[in-house]
Formats: C-alpha cells, structure tokens, sequence
C-alpha cells in the first residue's frame, strides 16, 4: 500500500512539474510527425524571420489574434499605482542619497507596459506563458523613451 501510494504521489509531482521546450524540440516534433527533410539550419531561419515579423506587428500597436482560439497577442498600457509594494527600486538613485527612491516612470507620463499574452479558452493553455526575449523588451523600452509610439491601454 505504501508503494502504491509512492508512486501516485511520484505521478502527481512529475505531471506538475515545469519542462521548457526550445527550438530543437519543436523541430523534433516536426521531424516526427511530418516526416520532412528539412534541415535545422532552413527550420531556425523560417522561425526567426516568422517571429521578427509577429514582433513586429505587435511592436507598431497591433494586436495579434492567435489562429485555433490560443489568445491574443499585445502590448498593454498600465497607469502606475502609487503603491510601495507595486512600485520598482531605482537601485542607482538609492545607493547615491542613503534613502529608497522608486522608479515613477516620468518619461511616459506614469504609464508602464509589457508584452501580454491574452490566452484563449482551451484546456490546458494556463500552462503556457509568453516570455519575449530580452531584444523585443529593450526594443519596447526604446520605443517608450523615444515617445515613437503610444500604445492602446
């Protein structure tokens, strides 16, 4: 009984358990289920050249709406709340006055904003998250300084 009850114990932890995917499992997968003989190399560069443009898109203000009900893929515009817990230390400012000073974001008029992944309504999706690389980020971020574009809230 103590076996039997290890072990679901052990299916439960492994079912709840984070696994990350990169490139080369999706081209597995692809290698698998198509059958193709298309090489990595060809695969990586259709996949890059595909999510710049997706980037893109969604960088001049769009929304993308994802095919098979998967969501909706924005940028979205937040009004800071002046809540010490929500608010971002800015370390530099801090340690030259001795006092904790906080991020305001005065050059977008108290707004932040992030990539957001509004997902659809299937099974399992909660799963999943959207995390952008760290070049579309500072891409975002240079878009705000620069006032090049405001984005829908």
């Amino acid at each position: 009984m103590t076996q039997a009850t290890e072990s679901k114990s052990n299916q439960i932890l492994v079912s709840q358990a984070e696994v990350n995917h990169n490139l080369r499992d999706v081209y597995s997968h692809l290698q698998k289920i198509t059958g193709t003989d298309i090489t990595y190399l060809r695969f990586k560069k259709v996949y890059c050249s595909l999510m710049r443009a997706l980037m893109d898109y969604v960088l001049e203000g769009y929304f993308f709406k994802m095919p098979y009900n998967l969501g909706i893929l924005r940028i979205k515009k937040r009004k800071l709340t002046l809540n010490k817990k929500m608010l971002r230390v800015n370390f530099a400012e801090t340690r030259k006055h001795g006092k904790t000073i906080y991020h305001l974001n005065e050059h977008s008029n108290g707004f932040y904003y992030k990539f957001s992944w509004q997902q659809g309504f299937i099974s399992g999706i909660k799963k999943y998250s959207f995390v952008p690389v760290r070049n579309y980020k500072r891409e975002l971020a240079r878009n705000i300084i620069d006032h090049k574009k405001d984005y829908a809230s």
